[in-house]
Formats: structure tokens, sequence, C-alpha cells
């Protein structure tokens, strides 16, 4: 440890921050971020070698005013511990153990991982977890250029989080995400989506590696709303999204003198960097649990169709892409319309079979359909007096 600093403890209790944002990313201490962060005309100095011990802040509490959104955000509860860290080389392989608790705006934080993060391969594991994060006081800082509305959800992860420096550093996620009670709506306050939760289960996903493997995807009880105006567009094809269109003529703006040494530094950065892995996505099992699908058309003219999918039931097996193995579906639902189906009942649908992305084969089945729920669709082109049910069988 010569000319090296060693510290037995750093202990910090109760700190209290409090901060005020102003404006959309305006702090009330951003003149200190300012001169902290000014440039220095020193020339770099080596590291500075170290060693700490049992570093602990407890109690730590973080208040928020944001003005911008007329909200008030308070983290409190905060335990940080760190019980060793160094870069001294005869402390190389020593165990950081860090653990990190707080309480956000009633939602519990907690983690805890081992790292040695001076040695060369880095090695890092830590566990995530963080229940009922209701994202409902964070839903204000959507921008308005969204064409979607979210209006509530909470958020629970329990995740396991792997570090390694290799040839390539390596991340890998594995653990469970969970998403409920969820209400999406457009920007004309229509709504579009409610469910009651989606989760999933990863298995080794791998972000820096394009590789996303989840064990399960499980959707419980969502309820699409879906619509044709009068003038034929369906409400969720017709959500607005931002258009990059407009950049693309400056890409071919550029000076043709430049244009081969432009490219001949592409290709020599091209040759640098280690070609980037291809996606792979795979799913061992997806389900849709009691869904709900609203459809109703505007388009068909004086009187507008409206059917209801329900309840849907989809299992699907195998999903991946690049394919490896056929994909298994089953499906079942009831087809039903307002008052005809409280008389008659609702028809009932059946779909299942595999397929690949160069072949396929399904069954499908169709049971106690009236003809009558379809008469709005003819009735723009002919008025038939349709009283019929609809029954098929038929393998595709």
């Amino acid at each position: 440890f010569r000319l090296a600093p060693v510290l037995d403890a750093i202990e910090v209790d109760a700190p209290v921050v409090r901060l005020t944002q102003h404006s959309l990313g305006k702090l009330d201490i951003d003149d200190v971020i300012a001169r902290l962060s000014e440039p220095d005309d020193e020339e770099p100095s080596k590291p500075l070698s170290f060693a700490l011990y049992n570093i602990a802040l407890r109690d730590g509490r973080i208040e928020l005013n944001d003005e911008f959104v007329q909200r008030k955000h308070e983290l409190k509860d905060l335990q940080l511990s760190i019980p060793f860290i160094s870069n001294l080389a005869s402390k190389r392989e020593i165990k950081v153990l860090p653990h990190l608790a707080f309480d956000l705006n009633g939602s519990k934080f907690d983690t805890s991982g081992e790292s040695t993060p001076f040695t060369d391969t880095r090695q890092t594991a830590m566990q995530l977890k963080w229940e009922h994060i209701d994202l409902a006081p964070y839903l204000g800082y959507v921008p308005a250029s969204v064409p979607v509305q979210p209006l509530s959800g909470v958020l629970d992860t329990d995740l396991q989080i792997s570090f390694e420096q290799k040839d390539q550093p390596v991340v890998s996620i594995s653990g469970k995400l969970a998403l409920s009670n969820v209400a999406v709506q457009d920007r004309q306050s229509a709504p579009l989506l409610n469910f009651e939760a989606l989760e999933a289960q990863l298995k080794n996903v791998q972000p820096l590696q394009n590789q996303i493997a989840l064990e399960s995807v499980r959707w419980v009880k969502p309820e699409v709303y879906a619509s044709r105006n009068a003038q034929g567009v369906i409400n969720w094809l017709g959500l607005n999204a931002p258009s990059t269109a407009a950049a693309a003529p400056a890409v071919n703006a550029e000076p043709e003198s430049d244009s081969s040494g432009t490219k001949a530094a592409v290709q020599a950065g091209t040759k640098a960097e280690a070609p980037a892995q291809s996606l792979a996505v795979s799913v061992k099992q997806f389900d849709i649990d009691s869904a709900t699908v609203h459809w109703r058309d505007a388009a068909t003219g004086v009187a507008p169709a409206a059917l209801t999918l329900a309840p849907l039931m989809l299992q699907a097996k195998n999903l991946a892409w690049p394919m490896k193995e056929p994909l298994q579906l089953t499906v079942t639902a009831g087809l039903q319309t307002t008052e005809q189906a409280q008389a008659e009942g609702a028809a009932r649908l059946a779909v299942d079979g595999e397929a690949t992305d160069k072949v396929g084969k399904l069954n499908l089945k169709l049971e106690q359909m009236p003809l009558q729920w379809v008469r709005p669709y003819m009735e723009a082109h002919f008025k038939p007096q349709l009283s019929a049910m609809l029954n098929t069988d038929a393998r595709i």
C-alpha cells in the first residue's frame, strides 16, 4: 500500500438531497454541475492506486420537486453498502459485494451483486429486484409526439445480470419481467389496449450479441379495440409516427470530389470492426389467456359492423427467428355481436397446426356462425335477406 490511500471505513448517515426541476432538463443545480464539468488544462496523470473498506450509506433521501409536470418525487430509505473496492495489484481478486436498496414513490427496489472490476475479465453478477413500480407518476414525461397515451401500468422486475470482458464484452440477463394493469388510449382519448398482465421469463438475453432467448411469455386478459372509420382508416394503422424521409436528400448532397476518400475511410473502418452478429430471437412458449378483440367498422355504410372475438385463447410453441423447427399453434375463440350474440349465442372458432418459414398446415373449424353478422358488408352492394348458419371444417 505504498503511496496509496487506504481507508478502513466510509460511512454516511441520513443524507438528504433536495432538487427542483424548473423546466424539462433544467435543474436548480445546473450551475454547480457546469462548474464541476469545466475542462482541466493540466495533462492527465496516472490513475491513483487506492483501497477503500466498508463503504456504507444509510437512510438516505432524495426529494425532487418537478415544476414542469407539477409532481413531487421522493426516494427514501436509501441503503448502499460496498464492503471493499481496490485497484491495488496485491488485492486484485478480492470480491466486491455491493448492496443497493431504496423506496421510490412507494415502489421498493433491492439489488445485490458480486464483482471483481479490476481484473482482466471484470466478472460481475448482480440481482435486480424492483417490486410494484407504479408507472402513473412518470407518464407525464411521455412526449406529446408519441401517438399513444399510456394511462396506467405497474412494473415488476426480478433479474439476474452478469457481465464478463472476453474478446468482446458479454452481458447476460435472465429472470422475470412483469407489466400489469396497463391501459393505453390514442391522442383522441379513444381506448386502444388494456390488459391485466404481461409476463416474460427470460432464459438468456445477450443484448450486445443480438441474442434473445425467452423461456415463456404470457399475456393475461388483453382487450384490444380495433376500428375502421367511414374513410376506411384503421385506428391502429392510422397512428401517426415520426417520419425520417425528409432526412434522405441530405445523404445524396455530398460533394462528388470527396466520395473516393469517404469510401476508403468507410471501407477501412469496416475492416477494423468485427462484423455484427445477426439478430436471433426465440420464445419456447407464448400464451394469450382470455383475450377480447373488439372490431367496429363504420365504412360499411348505413349500418356499421360490430363484432367481438372473445374469449380468445392462443398457445404457440417454438417461436424463433431464424426458424430451426416448426412453430406449433393452437387457437380457440368465440365470435359474437351485440344483440344477435345475446339472442343466438356465440360462434366458435378453432385453429391448430404447425408452420415453418417455407411450409405450413392449419386445421380451421368454424361452428354456428349466423350469416346475418356479415350483412353490413353486403348491404353496401345489395340488400340480401339472410337467415342461415355457417359451419366449416377446412385444412389449409
